[in-house]
């Protein structure tokens, strides 16, 4: 373990050491998403598999049908801990940022999943809450600290320059290497202040630095991103070269493993002066934003939306993402966003991001309230209206009330925007419409007929055929439902796995 405050260089010397000896690293970096054990594990699956192919498939399919990844933290850590039996000696799993991790679902992963067989390095800065004194005295952890870390005065000289000046600044610093190596790059040669050295010479390296280069990487620390194919899109071939390079020769800017990567002190200090300029950051925050969403990056954007203060755009995160959060089972990522600092519970969109959780969570009444008070709100989307009332079906027909239900998605039907968003409908009216044996339930399944917009769509289907064929003494399709059971390892839902495995086992 490498535990010490920022601009202590544990990245670097753990880069350094890893170079060595025939070494290799598999690096993770943890984000403030990752105390969400779904994203921690996700993260960690995708690292693995990067040097073992065949690592976390079982896991992966267990978080698909998992709606409470936090509750099952050690079970999913056990997961993915038996496929690293066999572990390379020289390969180490690096997880860096770990101080991101401290929270008790994401720090009972890590803790289970390090009793694999597997060398790991944590690099953080605070000490893991597992990793007690008791375990470093018995040689299980081997731990570096920030006195460890620090300079001493011939290093600092060895860096300035300037054998005088260096020794009254390792001293005034605490040997902090971030404000030495800030120092190298400064061009100042007038008197340093006593107090925040780090924020003094950061300045003056922004205060030389061309404006076009400035503007470039504060976007990067604002957004976030560090690979360079990413960086080259954002900014466009030409202007991103430019950017990289000026930010290098500055001091802003690194270049480890191709990727470009900013100091966490100088993003905060670059943050700051964003914070400064409110119509500056709102642009970026804006444009950032447009650029994350349209690939799917939704955690990325509400990293944005809280950097730069910009909840106005909540809205369209949770819009554009709950889908998906939905079917990977993020629940806990749509909690923390509901409960994000300054959201308006009144609007609609969140309320429907509340009922989704409490379905999940098995509240249906409180989730069909929810849903339907979304749905009533004046001025949201007739796609988002359906959705709305589609969910408070589901929650009314999960509560067994029927009649309820059928109402709802009949309204929902009404609202419909696109084929998909009927076939939902129909489905979870053809549901409830056959748990109280309506006659025309028979009518209703013939009309939604076979034709399936994804394997979620057909395994649904097959299941509701199979229950009402069942139900009314109808000719059972088990040909048909046998295909559909093919198909379900491509069904990420996990409430229509399970439907479809009781309707086809009963059958």
């Amino acid at each position: 373990m490498l535990i010490a405050p920022a601009g202590y260089g544990k990245t670097t010397l753990a880069r350094q050491w890893l170079d060595q000896k025939g070494r290799k690293g598999i690096w993770y970096s943890a984000t403030p998403a990752a105390v969400d054990v779904g994203v921690l594990a996700h993260g960690l699956q995708k690292a693995l598999s990067s040097d073992r192919e065949e690592v976390g498939h079982a896991l992966l399919e267990r978080l698909g049908v998992t709606r409470e990844p936090g509750a099952e933290a050690e079970v999913l850590a056990e997961m993915l801990g038996q496929d690293l039996i066999g572990w390379d000696p020289q390969a180490w799993l690096v997880i860096d940022d770990y101080q991101e991790l401290r929270a008790a679902p994401s720090e009972v992963f890590m803790e289970t999943l390090l009793k694999a067989p597997v060398n790991a390095m944590i690099l953080g800065r605070e000490r893991p809450l597992w990793a007690y004194a008791r375990r470093i005295v018995y040689g299980e952890i081997y731990e570096l600290d920030q006195k460890d870390l620090v300079m001493n005065e011939p290093e600092g000289a060895a860096l300035l320059g300037v054998e005088n000046t260096s020794a009254r600044l390792v001293r005034e610093s605490g040997g902090w290497p971030a404000v030495l190596a800030l120092a190298a790059l400064s061009p100042t040669t007038s008197p340093y202040p006593r107090a925040d050295l780090h924020r003094f010479f950061a300045e003056e390296i922004y205060r030389t630095t061309g404006e076009e280069t400035r503007n470039g990487v504060e976007v990067l620390a604002a957004v976030g991103i560090s690979a360079r194919a990413d960086i080259q899109q954002l900014f466009g071939e030409q202007k991103a070269r430019q950017v990289v390079e000026g930010g290098v020769r500055a001091g802003f800017l690194s270049i480890i493993d191709d990727d470009v990567v900013i100091h966490p002190l100088l993003r905060a200090f670059l943050l700051e002066k964003l914070h400064d300029s409110p119509e500056r950051a709102a642009q970026i925050a804006r444009e950032g934003f447009e650029f994350l969403v349209e690939r799917a990056r939704w955690d990325d954007a509400f990293e944005l939306i809280d950097r730069l203060r910009a909840g106005n755009l909540l809205t369209r995160l949770i819009e554009a993402a709950l889908p998906e959060l939905l079917e990977g089972g993020r629940i806990e990522a749509i909690r923390r966003w509901t409960r994000y600092a300054g959201v308006d519970l009144t609007d609609p969109h969140f309320r429907i991001a509340a009922a989704e959780v409490s379905f999940c969570e098995g509240q249906f009444r409180a989730s069909e309230a929810l849903a339907e008070l979304a749905a009533d709100t004046r001025g949201l989307s007739s796609s988002m209206t359906a959705r709305a009332l589609i969910l408070a079906g589901r929650a009314a027909h999960a509560a067994s009330r029927e009649e309820a239900a059928i109402q709802f998605f009949r309204r929902a039907k009404s609202h419909a925007a696109d084929r998909a968003l009927m076939r939902a409908a129909n489905m979870g009216e053809l549901a409830a419409s056959y748990e109280l044996e309506l006659p025309e339930a028979i009518e209703l399944a013939r009309e939604i007929g076979g034709a399936s917009t994804s394997p979620a769509d057909r395994v649904t289907f097959a299941s509701r055929e199979l229950t009402l064929q069942t139900r009314f003494a109808l000719p059972l399709d088990i040909e048909g439902a046998q295909a559909a059971a093919h198909l379900l390892k491509y069904v990420r839902d996990p409430i229509a796995r399970t439907s479809f495995r009781n309707a086809f086992g009963y059958t």
